[in-house]
């Protein structure tokens, strides 16, 4: 099966709800709304559970330490279940950061970094 038969099964159309969490974080002036706080928008409720994305960062951690074959194929059912997930609890809503993310230390690391890696594309 080609990626884009795998994305048609799992992915959302653009012109349906895949375009909706865009476009309320592009117009929705008060994204602390009612009792669903937070500062960014997501299309799967199971994405603002930081205890899923760490266990999902930790398998992926864990692949490199792993054989390059067990680490595809580890990777790609890891992936699998992520798209599986996003369409099973699809919904529009509103997650909070946590508070690394406004580390000023961290998004300054980060920036160097992301400018080191695209330099030779500069």
């Amino acid at each position: 099966a080609s990626m884009k038969n795998v994305l048609e099964l799992f992915a959302f159309d653009s012109n349906g709800f895949g375009i909706a969490p865009i476009l309320y974080a592009m117009f929705t002036t008060n994204p602390i709304a009612g009792t669903e706080k937070g500062d960014y928008v997501t299309s799967c409720s199971c994405f603002q559970n930081f205890k899923a994305l760490e266990l999902a960062c930790g398998w992926m951690s864990y692949l490199d330490h792993s054989g390059f074959i067990r680490q595809k194929v580890l990777a790609t059912i890891i992936s699998l279940v992520g798209l599986l997930l996003q369409k099973i609890f699809a919904k529009v809503s509103f997650g909070k950061s946590s508070s690394e993310s406004f580390n000023r230390d961290y998004q300054n690391e980060l920036y160097e970094w992301s400018k080191d890696a695209i330099a030779p594309w500069m």
